[in-house]
Formats: C-alpha cells, sequence, structure tokens
C-alpha cells in the first residue's frame, strides 16, 4: 500500500471510530425516554469484551512496538552503517509516538466522553463504563422487561 493510501485508510477508520460515539449518543438522547439500550446484560457484556480487548491492545501494542525496534536497532548497530542507523531512529521515533498514541487514546476518549455525556441517569454512563473503564462495569442478573 502506498503512503497515500495509509493515510485515507487511517483517516476513514478515525472518522468510523468517533462517528461511533457521536451517533450512539445522538440516538441515545432521542429515545433515552423510551428505549434503554444501556440496561440490558447483552449490551453490557459486548461493550465489556470490546473494553478488555482495548486494555489488552493498549499495553501489547507499544510492548511489541518496543520490542521490535530495539531487535531492529540492535541489527543495524551491529551492521556499523551510519546510514541505516540515522533512518531506523526516524523510524523509531515515529512508531514510539505511534505506541504512545494507541496507549493514551482509550484515556482521551474516556475523558471525552465524561466531559460530553457526564453522568446522567438515561444509563448511557453504564455503556461508556463498560467500554472504557470495565473494572466499573456492572452488568444486571436480568434484562428490563
Amino acid at each position: 500500500m502506498t503512503n497515500k493510501t495509509k493515510k485515507i485508510l487511517k483517516s476513514i477508520l478515525i472518522i468510523l471510530f468517533m462517528s461511533l460515539f457521536l451517533i450512539g449518543s445522538i440516538v441515545h438522547a432521542e429515545t433515552s425516554s423510551s428505549i434503554k439500550f444501556c440496561d440490558y446484560a447483552g449490551t453490557r457484556r459486548t461493550f465489556k469484551m470490546i473494553g478488555l480487548f482495548i486494555n489488552l491492545a493498549r499495553i501489547i501494542v507499544p510492548l511489541l512496538i518496543i520490542i521490535t525496534e530495539s531487535i531492529s536497532l540492535t541489527k543495524v548497530i551491529i551492521s556499523g552503517k551510519d546510514d541505516d542507523l540515522k533512518e531506523n531512529w526516524k523510524v523509531l521515533v515515529r512508531k514510539l509516538i505511534a505506541g504512545l498514541v494507541i496507549f493514551v487514546l482509550p484515556t482521551i476518549i474516556d475523558y471525552t466522553i465524561d466531559s460530553l455525556v457526564g453522568y446522567d441517569d438515561s444509563g448511557f454512563t453504564q455503556c461508556s463504563n463498560c467500554l472504557l473503564d470495565t473494572g466499573h462495569c456492572t452488568i444486571p442478573d436480568k434484562d428490563p422487561d
């Protein structure tokens, strides 16, 4: 893939990811009086599972970046080529920035959702807790009627 194609795909993924939260809150605001989407145990379990995968990726991806780049940097240092070393440092810095963004992104999203939505009685807070703060996710024993 070319760099232009990668940038376009990244932009599309970011737009889709952010629209998920915006559309969810808009739909919920319009229907909060009649439908309580986040009151269902299955919904909360799904959000919690996705949240666990996010937390797992948040830890594993930066570790993989550090390990692979350490190996790559070691190979370049052993080879002794100065041009390769300079180029590898640039790639290393870019990947470390990407790893940092991946590590911090869930926190930024959680802060944004908390700022925009806050705590409400409608139940959307339960979904955001299950997605971004799995330790405080409570799953009901039975679904509402």
